[in-house]
């Protein structure tokens, strides 16, 4: 059996707003929604240090790459294009078993 996808949101998060504006909760209750809490995300120094001297790619790399692409000598490999389309929609469910 199966349970419709907005009863599920219900019993997931009973707390979340409603009403026109969800951004504020509907019942007036704005000191509660005061008191969430948010999350933070802080790198640690090995991760700030990698960020500050590698970059994030190879600009002459990529103008190689559209070159050899633009000429049709950039290396295709059949086989390997095919085995990753099958590990993607094995990974989004659409793989038809015969």
């Amino acid at each position: 059996m199966s349970e419709p996808v907005n009863s599920l949101i219900k019993t997931i998060q009973p707390d979340r707003p409603t009403g026109p504006n969800p951004g504020k909760p509907a019942d007036g209750n704005v000191n509660k929604a005061k008191d969430i809490e948010k999350d933070e995300v802080f790198l640690s120094d090995v991760a700030k240090k990698a960020l500050e001297t590698e970059s994030s790619f190879d600009v002459k790399k990529v103008e190689a790459i559209k070159q050899a692409i633009e000429e049709g000598s950039y290396p295709l490999d059949s086989r390997k294009i095919a085995e990753s389309f099958i590990a993607m929609e094995s990974l989004i469910g659409n793989v038809k078993r015969g």
